[in-house]
């Protein structure tokens, strides 16, 4: 009895290619780095690691959001990114506790988006996005007691400017836009009222 082999030739190199596929694919449904991208991988973490060595959190987290961009899978950076990201977090806190509200303002919305999706990068993380958002929150609400300190003294160039720094990290704040509207149109009335009585 002869056996054919041939009908079932297409059918065994379809499971094989099938095979290749799946495994060329991270879980995502991407292709996996190719020889080029994990040279050009490995060259990142290794600048990673200098600019972690530096400090450079918001250097080192570009870095990563554009190598991201470009299809390397997030599991990549599997220990550079949550280092990135702890790292910003913790100056960000340090940044709070000196009262430098704006700039904490900046390194947590920074972190915000530039948060992992991916959750076995996440898990690493000392810091979750509602943590984040409520970290930037205390800093719009202290700069706008700093902002209405100064403006019951009539200070309100001063607090207009406070109320702005607000805006850099937190674009969509109301609170900071009508206080910024309202100060705005007072001293422009002040500034009228100076320039009728000379």
């Amino acid at each position: 009895m002869r056996v054919r082999v041939l009908p079932l030739l297409p059918a065994v190199m379809l499971l094989v290619s099938c095979a290749f596929l799946d495994r060329v694919m991270d879980r995502g449904g991407r292709p996996e780095p190719g020889v080029e991208e994990l040279r050009r991988g490995i060259d990142v973490r290794e600048e990673l690691r200098g600019l972690l060595k530096r400090r450079e959190y918001p250097e080192a987290l570009r870095l990563i959001k554009e190598e991201l961009e470009k299809g390397m899978p997030e599991s990549y950076f599997i220990d550079e990114y949550p280092a990135v990201m702890n790292g910003l977090i913790e100056a960000a806190e340090r940044l709070f506790r000196k009262e430098a509200y704006k700039d904490a303002g900046l390194l947590f919305g920074m972190a915000l988006r530039g948060f992992p999706e991916t959750r076995a990068v996440a898990a690493r993380i000392r810091g979750t996005p509602g943590s984040l958002t409520s970290r930037m929150e205390a800093c719009s609400e202290r700069l706008m007691e700093q902002g209405m300190l100064r403006y019951r003294e009539g200070e309100l160039e001063e607090a207009i400017r406070i109320w702005k720094e607000i805006l850099l990290f937190s674009p969509g704040d109301e609170g900071a836009r009508k206080a910024i509207e309202t100060a705005t149109v007072q001293l422009e009335t002040l500034k009228s009222m100076g320039r009728r009585g000379e």
